[in-house]
């Protein structure tokens, strides 16, 4: 699946196939609706999405969503998570990754400017669920 982003860049989301459950928690239809209430900054240089058919809990990763700079990949370990869960992680690692944090790493992020961050986050998220609901 491939949306059109106003800076002239195609995302493509890549979903892994899933025989057993926990599946995905946000699909592909999903981060359109997600990525078309974001702000493109947060977005823009993003070329690829993948849903990864591991389980966060067996992954070497720290987070359940990863944006790698050097392949404009955004990775995303939704299973086993809520809906609303996977989007705030989504959400978080974009706008991390979008300059809204003003620092090249989260852990150099400034405890109060965590608290304006997550604010943010979950006015996205909360819209993005309010969406869901509506389109229903």
């Amino acid at each position: 699946m491939r949306r059109y982003v106003p800076s002239g860049g195609v995302v493509k989301i890549i979903s892994a196939k899933l025989n057993k459950e926990p599946f995905h928690s946000l699909t592909k239809k999903d981060l359109k609706l997600m990525f078309s209430l974001l702000p493109n900054q947060w977005t823009e240089d993003i070329k690829e999405v993948v849903l990864s058919a591991e389980m966060f809990s067996k992954s070497r990763f720290g987070r359940p969503v990863i944006y790698s700079t050097y392949l404009n990949r955004l990775k995303i370990i939704s299973r086993g998570f809520t809906k609303a869960e996977a989007a705030k992680e989504v959400v978080l690692e974009l706008a991390l990754n979008g300059n809204v944090s003003q620092t090249e790493f989260e852990s150099h992020v400034p405890r109060a400017k965590l608290h304006n961050i997550d604010m943010l986050v979950s006015f996205f998220v909360t819209d993005f669920i309010k969406q869901l609901e509506h389109n229903k």
